[in-house]
């Protein structure tokens, strides 16, 4: 007896599950609807049968949603180039998913909150966006070096995207975190001018607003941070990972504008006669050229932490850097200079 009411059991849990993804097809459909409010609580109180059908149920409309969302992805960024399907127009999937986020908030609003489908459909577009991303850039990578700037354009968007993502599914708590790490990572570079005072005065304030952010931060309890730390480790990086067998063509075009750049400050350097300016007669005689060297070079490593990489391509800027470094050493000019 006990087998045959769990065969009936079964039986019946089958044919509600089948009824309920029946009527998930037959209101949403393969493409973009928009329902009635009456066809919104009929799925709602669908999705009630499904969390107690349990998990099994739950898995397969999930897995026909997400199939569901990456056709009509994919439908919109198909085959044609005006879609999204060069590097420099990559940025535009992010407005899309972002626009569309907030067109079907209410559609998406008839699911369990526990079952975290908003976040779930934007893991779905990540990994399929990571996807197409590696496949962009092996179309394109003869092209890549001749246009370092739409790779830069488009890793920024990328990063920028995966934060707010981690932001809008981690909390308000993954901002303050972040904002306490950019202030330290700002002390750590020093990032500032060549005017001393001015250069302490901005280390004054980066300290004073560390400290207090810190003490914001301390309220933060346990479990908003496991929260933060959940988002940030599903999102950032889950798609600009891509970019990193890339990035070669920006670390070479950072040594290129710095070569440059040391070109420049020591042609001035030439035309002065490596003569200290005025302001400088008197304090300590440090080279205009060795400063305005050292904020470019500063200037370089806190972009790319902040914005394109802290992967393989900041592991190679220090190399870049010494070499313009040793560069700027060995110079005959300055090997023998001499102030009068």
């Amino acid at each position: 007896k006990v087998k045959g009411l769990r065969q009936r059991i079964a039986l019946v849990e089958a044919k509600l599950s089948a009824a309920v993804m029946s009527d998930f097809k037959d209101l949403l459909g393969s493409s973009d609807v928009r329902l009635r409010p009456d066809e919104l609580d009929r799925l709602a109180n669908a999705c009630l049968v499904v969390d107690a059908l349990g998990a099994v149920a739950r898995g397969q409309l999930m897995d026909w949603l997400c199939q569901r969302e990456v056709r009509i992805y994919n439908d919109v960024f198909a085959a044609s180039c005006e879609g999204g399907q060069k590097l420099e127009r990559f940025e535009r999937r992010f407005g899309w998913f972002k626009a569309r986020m907030e067109e079907k908030r209410e559609q998406w609003a008839i699911f369990p909150e526990p079952w975290c489908v908003p976040q779930m459909l934007c893991l779905t577009f990540c990994k399929i966006s990571r996807s197409q991303l590696k496949r962009i850039l092996s179309d394109d990578e003869a092209e890549l070096a001749a246009s370092v700037s739409s790779l830069v354009t488009a890793v920024v968007a990328t990063s920028k995207f995966e934060r707010e993502m981690a932001a809008l599914f981690g909390g308000t708590a993954v901002v303050a975190v972040r904002r306490e790490e950019e202030d330290e990572d700002a002390e750590a570079l020093n990032v500032g001018g060549g005017n001393d005072a001015l250069h302490r005065l901005e280390g004054y304030r980066r300290r004073e607003r560390l400290a207090a952010q810190k003490a914001a931060n301390a309220k933060i309890t346990t479990q908003e941070r496991q929260a933060v730390a959940d988002a940030r480790s599903k999102f950032e990086g889950c798609i600009s990972d891509a970019f990193e067998s890339a990035l070669g063509v920006y670390v070479a075009e950072e040594e290129r504008e710095l070569r440059g750049h040391l070109e420049a400050v020591l042609r001035d350097e030439a035309e002065a006669k490596w003569l200290p300016s005025e302001e400088d007669v008197g304090s300590a005689r440090v080279l205009q050229s060795a400063n305005q060297l050292f904020i470019r070079i500063r200037a370089s490593l806190a972009r790319c932490t902040k914005m394109i990489s802290r992967g393989q391509a900041l592991l190679q800027l220090p190399h870049v850097l010494k070499v313009c470094g040793v560069r700027f050493d060995r110079c005959e000019d300055v090997t023998f200079l001499t102030f009068k």
